[in-house]
């Protein structure tokens, strides 16, 4: 059970990264 949270979480952690790098990407763009 433990486990399945952990992952639940990284999961939302890594999105949140990686939506953090877009943004920053579309800023150099502009």
């Amino acid at each position: 059970m433990f486990t399945e949270v952990f992952d639940i979480l990284l999961a939302k952690i890594l999105k949140s990264f990686e939506f953090d790098d877009e943004k920053k990407k579309e800023e150099k763009d502009k």
